[in-house]
């Protein structure tokens, strides 16, 4: 891991709104699988927003922009960080959709929507997140990256189907569509992070996922307000 745990998060929100922006305000929770015993060190206590930070939408350069704020600044790294998607993606977004956002070690982002436990749309850095039905595994592995392959890979696993894919590769597997903007790099660093546009036909247009998707995967990072 390239970053401290202080300069990651993991946050999940239930939208509150039952069709189009959410309302402006709502408060998020740090991830069950992110809450670790305190050590009393603010590098692995922290996180880049707190434990309970509010997420806002409002209308941003590229997008719909998803802003996460701090509500105090005990725990909290930075005070307001944000990533823009396609606004049609936003809103299409149901009341009860699970929305789940993180920033990795490697200052990947990653963004995922559940409906009814099911996948509706995977974005960015999210080869290690559990998606329903799907699956997703970056290779190679596990000798990477001390010695790593010729090239890296994505394999997707939807039911009895499964697919190795590289950078640019565009297919459909059952109910998925699955897009490969970029593989994981074989060195650790920002950018380093797969990242990928994985879509559920029935609940997602293509365009909003591939728009979102080609948003995070040109910006790179969030932007963010410090102290």
């Amino acid at each position: 891991m390239v970053m401290p745990l202080s300069w990651t998060f993991d946050y999940v929100a239930v939208w509150k709104d039952a069709g189009g922006f959410s309302p402006p305000i709502q408060f998020v929770e740090q991830h069950p699988q992110d809450k670790v015993p305190k050590t009393g060190d603010s590098m692995t206590d922290d996180r880049l927003v707190g434990p309970r930070p509010v997420l806002e939408v409002s209308t941003g350069l590229l997008g719909a922009r998803l802003t996460l704020r701090a509500t105090s600044r005990e725990g909290a790294t930075v005070q307001s960080p944000s990533l823009e998607l396609a606004p049609e993606l936003v809103a299409s977004l149901r009341r009860g959709d699970v929305l789940r956002l993180w920033r990795g070690g490697n200052g990947g982002i990653g963004v995922t929507v559940m409906r009814h436990g099911e996948l509706v749309v995977a974005l960015g850095h999210v080869g290690w997140v559990p998606l329903g039905s799907l699956r997703v595994r970056c290779g190679p592995t596990p000798d990477w990256p001390q010695r790593p392959g010729p090239d890296t890979w994505i394999e997707v696993q939807v039911d009895d189907q499964v697919q190795r894919l590289r950078a640019g590769d565009d297919v459909t597997l059952g109910r998925y569509g699955i897009i490969v903007l970029r593989t994981h790099g074989r060195l650790f660093g920002v950018g380093s992070d797969e990242c990928l546009c994985i879509f559920n036909h029935d609940a997602c247009s293509r365009s909003a996922a591939l728009e979102s998707a080609k948003i995070l995967a040109a910006v790179g990072d969030l932007r963010w307000v410090a102290w």
